[in-house]
Formats: structure tokens, C-alpha cells, sequence
């Protein structure tokens, strides 16, 4: 059991159930049991290589700063071989608010005897979207529920060619799990000699 406090989102309408975030109190033995049982399912999924390492999110020895670092080696790695660069930023929208439990499974692997459903708040098909194969110029890696794309190619019509396959692929990720993207928050950046972008230290 645990008590529920629903805390207003900044900026967004009172009148609007979506523009509150709900937290759950519990109990001090309801925290020592989440605790360990975080700790053994972290340490099983670690152990047995089930997270990707584009993911930076929540884990052990990864941070903002590793995924930002990570980011800019990529980028910077691009321009050294002369090639223009598209980021795009992407948000799930309410992701923890609207994904469906019962899609979420474990990865399928070798040391699973058969499915099992989990009631997690964890957009499926992550760890899929992550480890599928993408063309050999585009990367994608994720900070919990927000993922970059990394697009590179040397000449406008590859570039184009290659975001529109990459978006389409995320897109179809996103549709066959009823999730969305939130505009609002999607964003992109161009490095390239065509235009002027931020300077990367």
C-alpha cells in the first residue's frame, strides 16, 4: 500500500488530469523490499548483457554527462571524416503514463524458458529499438525514455534519404506499441558545411 501525492507539472493546466504527476509514498518496509528486488533483477539483466549499452539511463556508472560525452564523440568523429551530421532528439510522450503492461516482456534470450509478462514503466520494444540493425551511418542511443539519433552522410540527398528510413523505422516502433511522440520535445540539430551550427567543445 502506499499513498499517492499528486504534484502539479510546471506550466502545464490544473484543470487537465495528464498535467499532474502522481508519487507514491510507501511504507519503510514497502522501500526495503523494492530495494532488493531492484538490486537482483538490475544485477541479473547486467550480468547477463540484456541492456544495451547505448542505453545510459539509470545504470550503474552511466550518467547525463557519459551520454552527452558519447554524443559529441559521435559528432565529432563525423566531422573528422568530412561528413554532414543531422542529431534528432526524440520524446516519448507520457511514456510511463500510457504504455501497455501487458506488452512488456523480457528480451527474448537464450536463458529464458518461456514469456513472462511484467508490469513495468518501461516503453516494450526498447531494448529492440535499440539493438536492431540500423544503417551503417545512423546510431540511436537512449537516456531512459529519450533517444538521439546520430544520421550522418556526405551529400544532402543521402542525408535526407537516410533520416526519412530512420525516422520511419522509429515511427513504426512507436506505432506498434501505441506510444507517441511528443513534438514539442522532438528536436534536431544539422552540422554540416551547409549551415552554420552551435560550436561542440
Amino acid at each position: 500500500m502506499s499513498n499517492i501525492i499528486l504534484f502539479q507539472k510546471i506550466g502545464k493546466n490544473p484543470k487537465i488530469v495528464s498535467s499532474y504527476r502522481p508519487i507514491a509514498l510507501l511504507p519503510t518496509i514497502g522501500k526495503v523490499l523494492e530495494k532488493l528486488i531492484t538490486q537482483r533483477l538490475v544485477f541479473y539483466l547486467e550480468t547477463n548483457n540484456l541492456i544495451n549499452n547505448n542505453q545510459f539511463g539509470f545504470r550503474e556508472g552511466r550518467s547525463i554527462d557519459a551520454a552527452l560525452k558519447n554524443l559529441i564523440e559521435k559528432i565529432h568523429e563525423g566531422k573528422g571524416n568530412k561528413d554532414n551530421i543531422l542529431v534528432l532528439s526524440v520524446d516519448i510522450e507520457g511514456a510511463f503514463d500510457n504504455i501497455q503492461h501487458q506488452k512488456v516482456r523480457q528480451p527474448e534470450n537464450k536463458n529464458r524458458d518461456a514469456p513472462k509478462d511484467l508490469a513495468a514503466d518501461l516503453p516494450f520494444g526498447t531494448w529492440w529499438l535499440l539493438n536492431q540493425d540500423w544503417q551503417v551511418h545512423t546510431s540511436i542511443q537512449a537516456f531512459a525514455d529519450d533517444f538521439v539519433l546520430v544520421i550522418k552522410a556526405r551529400t544532402k540527398e543521402d542525408l535526407r534519404r537516410s533520416t526519412q528510413e530512420s525516422i520511419g523505422k522509429f515511427i513504426a516502433w512507436t506505432d506498434n506499441n501505441n506510444i507517441k511522440v511528443s513534438p514539442d520535445k522532438t528536436n534536431y540539430i544539422l552540422f554540416s558545411r551547409w549551415a552554420a551550427g552551435p560550436r561542440i567543445y
